[in-house]
């Protein structure tokens, strides 16, 4: 038994060497959350937008989850970088996952329809997109 314990300290500080490779980087990777979400309360049917401009470069994860009664609900998310979509996808009464590289100073965007009938549901139609942009910093 006290033959294998200098083995288990030695593979025990054998993890510190991996870590020291991440000091000598000298960068370390942030992570920006921000939200765009509404529910309907409205009886007639209206539009919402949001957007965002981007103030990183890194890798943009999006979880979208949507709910909408009526055939006119829907969400639409767009990524611009000037004036071209890079991304776009609409969603109805799914969550889904996307994973987009971005740079700084482009813009996502939001456009959904939705109402809310009480003959057909107790809830309104509504949309969350959680979004997670990942970056390097320099330390």
């Amino acid at each position: 038994m006290n033959k294998f314990v200098p083995f288990i300290l030695l593979l025990f500080l054998s993890g510190c060497v991996s870590s020291a490779q991440q000091i000598e980087n000298n960068t370390e990777i942030e992570t920006e959350r921000f939200v765009h979400s509404h529910q309907y309360w409205n009886e007639y049917p209206v539009g919402m937008g949001n957007t965002t401009i981007l103030n990183q470069t890194g890798l943009l994860s999006i979880e979208i989850r949507s709910g909408f009664v009526g055939e006119e609900g829907y969400v639409s998310l767009s990524i611009f970088n000037q004036n071209e979509s890079i991304f776009s996808v609409d969603s109805r009464n799914e969550s889904v996952f996307y994973e987009v590289p971005v740079k700084a100073g482009m813009k996502v965007q939001t456009l959904s329809a939705g109402n809310h009938s009480v003959a057909k549901s107790p809830i309104g139609d509504y949309y969350a997109i959680y979004f997670l942009l990942h970056y390097e910093v320099n330390l």
